[in-house]
């Protein structure tokens, strides 16, 4: 589901007919997502793989056996999705 999200002018002024940004736009085209893991508090909610579409990988017991790094641009919004479900913050978008 895409989101949108309008962008407000001030009083008086009309906003720019292109200022219409979706839920990707942290995320511009040729901006590079890294992802960095903290294993260790992973506790095993499976949340993010979930959430993500498997983008991550768990191990056999349901934590996290995916390695930090960069996210390809198609699948940063799956990798978002997965990040963000975590309850236990295991992961940091940078």
């Amino acid at each position: 589901m895409k989101v949108a999200q309008y962008i407000t002018a001030p009083a008086g002024e009309t906003p720019d007919a292109g200022a219409l940004m979706t839920d990707n736009r942290s995320f511009a085209e040729g901006v590079v997502m890294n992802i960095e893991i903290d294993s260790s508090k992973c506790q095993g909610h499976a949340l993010c793989a979930l959430m993500s579409d498997d983008y991550f990988t768990l191990d056999d017991i349901g934590h996290i056996a995916s390695t930090s790094g960069e996210v390809p641009p198609d699948d940063q919004n799956r990798a978002r999705r997965g990040v963000e479900a975590c309850p236990e913050r295991v992961f940091t978008i940078s």
